[in-house]
């Protein structure tokens, strides 16, 4: 077609679809255009006489704080700010209520209170919600101390309602300015983490050593994780896109498990006879991934998704049941062909599932139980730190006669919670952040504002300024506190008040009451029971492990499991960040901490599919020829099970010494699915009861073969850190 006719085609096309496309957005343009306007109208609000009388600059703080990049996203951390800041409200009410009379027990009791607030923050369900509650709380109580007008039910209602106004706001502004879905960035981010992937075991296939960095768990997966949190929130999102999406990042961590097992094993693979078979399967894996690349970032239907891999899947089958010429290389290379095999099924296996869920329907399931009420001793010590750091931090203010300040305490907050390693990233960026935005309110109030005092056009610079600081935050981490806690700096240096102020002393007196609870917040955390990312990360390690044995008695359906156990590996990827900013600990260097992650991950993507049902069924129909395999494979359940209770303690600091029950275990069943299969009789089941049997099986295997693996990787970590040994 020439290019005068594609122009006809075009100028025939309806009119809106036409400015429709000329007018998108990136969706990192989108989210700095949404933000801005969000800032902007509510500083209008706020500024406009008659509107909002009392704190508005909370309407702004909350915008602030609350605009993310999806609108799964926003409306996520609105509800739980919301629900924060009612509880808080509450709270403050019955505090004031009881010890207005009795400061010491009042400081007593926001003490507890922040303390709790803390331990919940700490946890894996709702952090934003239990911070929310401890800030709200403190400011609420400040507010009516520091007021002789206004009663403390006066000033938590004001405070709910201007949270609820930005809240608003934000999902107005979500909902009319080139929304961006959840579900749509969540493919986009599976859909690089793929082709990450893909050329890394390409440049794997051509010769090259330099995939390490591709293949760990990368921030991706945080990322992917926290997106899927922010899916569940978009109620025009189907629950059963929502369970075949929220599986994909483990799933994708699995295949980077196996694809570093490969690219470990190439001196293994010393014969060039032998590539024949490796480059045929390389060739499935390359056209696999790039048809999942292909269908998460176009959201084509589920059909055509499954078939080109099935038909990649028996490719690779086919290549590879030819045995092999035993000769000097025969074990080294049926063991890259081993887990290139395995690499193809982990790949076929998780595009099989995304289409069999996107296809079917969400069926509910009960939940798991939930373990008793177990009290983390490095929770409660950061719960009991961060309680002592607000409360300093309050008594502080209140000794040096300042006014009140609304992000004292929640800055105090954040400050005292991380370990060494994170204390020094957030530093950094609280000290970036406050920086620019200092340097950005100065230049404003002294060239700009002084010749744009009234509005509409006093309210340009806060639309560009806010544009410029969520553009700026996109892909940069150090940043990330730009468009929040360095809008909030600006804006109310700026723009806070009863009129703008015409001098620098605005901004300068809130770096001030930052400066003064940054330095108590890590005051605190650095002489006060510090902790380290590395032990934290052993912590959280075996906490999940031990979730994993809790799941294998309780067999959870996947979306719950997934929902369950994304939390912990959100925080998990976090402290392997940090403890990258600190010295190496107990042998457990970045290679360690990476390929542990990953064995977890497959562990947990594994669990939810075995279906012991299926081999209580074999049993009750024949049970004579089932009962040995079903006897070896409860023996094989119960040495699984010890096997992930062993790895919890030894990582929780228990000396712990290696055992073979696992291993023996797993033979016994191989020998007796031999035994059975070579029984002349056939087995009377139906056919959905023998398929059950088979994914059970299947699973059970797998699910053996990653805790082997979590064994041996245990025994190269106690061997790195003790000295002298190996």
């Amino acid at each position: 077609m020439t290019s005068a006719a594609l122009e006809d085609t075009a100028s025939e096309q309806p009119l809106w679809p036409r400015v429709r496309g000329w007018l998108a957005l990136a969706p990192p343009n989108a989210y700095a255009v949404r933000f801005a306007v969000a800032v902007t109208l509510a500083i209008w609000i706020g500024k406009s006489s008659g509107l909002v009388d009392n704190n508005p600059n909370w309407i702004v703080i909350t915008v602030a704080f609350v605009a993310l990049p999806t609108t799964g996203s926003s409306l996520a951390k609105g509800i739980l700010r919301a629900i924060g800041t009612v509880a808080g409200a509450f709270t403050a009410i019955a505090l004031y209520g009881l010890f207005a009379q009795q400061p010491p027990l009042l400081m007593v009791g926001f003490f507890l209170v922040q303390a709790i607030a803390c331990y919940g923050y700490t946890g894996s369900r709702g952090q934003y919600a239990w911070f929310v509650w401890a800030f709200t709380t403190a400011i609420v109580l400040w507010n009516a101390m520091s007021s002789t007008t206004e009663t403390v039910e006066v000033v938590a209602f004001q405070r709910a309602c201007m949270v609820l106004i930005g809240i608003g706001l934000v999902t107005a502004c979500d909902l009319v300015f080139w929304p961006v879905r959840a579900e749509t960035a969540l493919r986009a981010a599976l859909a690089g983490r793929v082709e990450e992937l893909r050329q890394a075991l390409a440049a794997h296939a051509r010769g090259s050593d330099d995939t390490s960095a591709s293949l760990r768990p990368s921030a991706g997966l945080q990322q992917g994780l926290q997106l899927v949190d922010a899916l569940r929130a978009e109620w025009m999102t189907a629950p059963s896109v929502v369970a075949a999406l929220a599986r994909l990042p483990l799933l994708l961590e699995s295949l980077a498990s196996s694809a570093r097992a490969l690219v470990g094993s190439r001196d293994a693979a010393a014969r060039e006879d032998s590539r024949t078979e490796e480059d045929t399967l390389f060739d499935r894996i390359d056209s696999g991934m790039a048809e999942l690349a292909a269908a998460l970032r176009e959201a084509r239907p589920s059909a055509p998704l499954a078939d080109p891999l099935r038909s990649a899947l028996l490719a690779c089958e086919a290549a590879t049941s030819r045995p092999l010429r035993p000769d000097a290389g025969y074990e080294a290379r049926e063991g890259r062909l081993a887990i290139l095999r395995e690499l193809v099924t982990t790949l076929v296996e998780a595009l099989r599932t995304l289409s069999m869920e996107f296809a079917a329907p969400a069926v509910a399931q009960g939940s798991p139980a939930s373990p008793g009420l177990r009290l983390d001793p490095f929770r409660m010590k950061t719960a009991m730190r961060v309680g002592a750091a607000t409360v300093a931090i309050v008594l502080a203010v209140m000794v040096l006669d300042w006014p009140t300040n609304s992000l004292v305490v929640p800055t105090a907050f954040l400050a005292a919670v991380p370990t060494r390693g994170g204390a020094n990233r957030l530093a950094l960026s609280f000290s970036i952040t406050v920086a620019i935005a200092w340097l950005v309110a100065d230049l404003l109030l002294v060239f700009v504002m002084p010749y744009l005092d009234r509005a509409p056009l006093a309210l340009v610079p806060a639309f560009l300024c806010a544009v410029g600081f969520a553009k700026l935050s996109v892909g940069r981490p150090v940043l990330a506190l730009l468009p929040s806690l360095g809008s909030v700096l600006v804006m109310l240096s700026v723009y806070g008040g009863p009129r703008a102020p015409t001098d620098v002393y605005g901004s300068y007196n809130t770096v001030c009451y930052l400066a003064l609870a940054i330095a108590v917040g890590f005051g605190l955390a650095r002489s006060l029971w510090p902790a380290t990312a590395a032990t934290l990360f052993r912590k959280r390690i075996a906490l999940q492990l031990q979730s994993c044995a809790g799941a294998l008695k309780d067999a959870p359906a996947t979306s719950e499991w997934v929902q369950g156990i994304a939390p912990q590996s959100i925080q998990t990827a976090a402290l392997d960040g940090q403890a990258s900013a600190e010295p190496l600990e107990q042998g457990l260097d970045a290679a360690l901490r990476a390929r542990i992650q990953a064995l977890v991950l497959d562990l947990a993507d594994a669990i939810p599919r075995e279906r012991p049902q299926a081999f209580d069924a074999a049993r009750a129909r024949s049970a004579e020829r089932w009962t040995p395999l079903c006897d070896a494979l409860d023996r094989e359940k119960n040495a699984l099970l010890e096997s992930l209770q062993r790895a919890a303690r030894a990582l929780g600091g228990a000396d712990e010494a290696p055992s073979s029950a696992l291993v023996d275990a797993r033979t016994e069943v191989e020998q007796r699915l031999a035994s059975l299969r070579a029984t002349a009789s056939e087995p009377v089941l139906s056919a959905s009861e023998r398929q059950d049997l088979l994914r059970a099986l299947d699973a059970r295997r797998r699910i053996s073969s990653r805790q082997q693996a979590i064994e041996e990787w245990l025994a190269d970590w106690q061997q790195a850190r003790t000295p002298g040994r190996g």
